[in-house]
């Protein structure tokens, strides 16, 4: 028999404190940088834990302290007339400690993606799209990356108010 779950709450929870600072660079909408930057204390987390008799529990507990570091990098390209290119790609960082469970994180992500618009004749686009899911690891879960690779045809219908998609 699979194990029990339990979301447990904690009357022990301060509020959280926390400051912020973001910045964008542009150039109209051909590309994007973005850098963001968090820090919180007593920040919020529910962290996993099992006990003997196969029961798992969710528990809220306190951060002592949280660091969130992102960077983004947007673009997009038209370098044919009927083809138009958007990339998109996002790395994001985690530092946590906390005094429950002697907690301390050190979480990545980064995620990537390749979309593409192409015109066919009579008013079909072709839709191809890359995504990359780096690997990552959350502290307690750690997981693999992955590549998607679809391709979708859109066809618009009466006057641009109905669309048909075939994935």
């Amino acid at each position: 028999e699979g194990p029990v779950t339990l979301n447990a709450g904690n009357l022990n929870l301060f509020p959280e404190i926390r400051h912020e600072m973001e910045m964008h660079v542009s150039d109209r909408s051909q590309w994007r940088f973005t850098l963001a930057w968090s820090q919180s204390q007593n920040g919020f987390m529910t962290i996993p834990s099992a006990d003997p008799e196969n029961l798992l529990i969710f528990q809220n507990i306190n951060l002592r302290f949280q660091q969130n570091w992102s960077g983004n990098l947007y673009f997009q390209l038209k370098p044919w007339n009927k083809v138009r290119i958007i990339s998109n790609t996002q790395l994001s960082y985690i530092l946590a400690k906390g005094d429950d469970f002697d907690l301390n994180l050190n979480a990545w992500n980064i995620a990537s993606s390749i979309y593409s618009l192409i015109s066919l004749p009579k008013d079909i686009r072709l839709e191809p799209s890359l995504n990359l899911f780096g690997p990552s690891n959350f502290g307690y879960t750690e997981t693999d990356g992955f590549v998607n690779l679809a391709f979708s045809l859109k066809k618009a219908l009466w006057k641009r108010k109905a669309q048909v998609s075939l994935t």
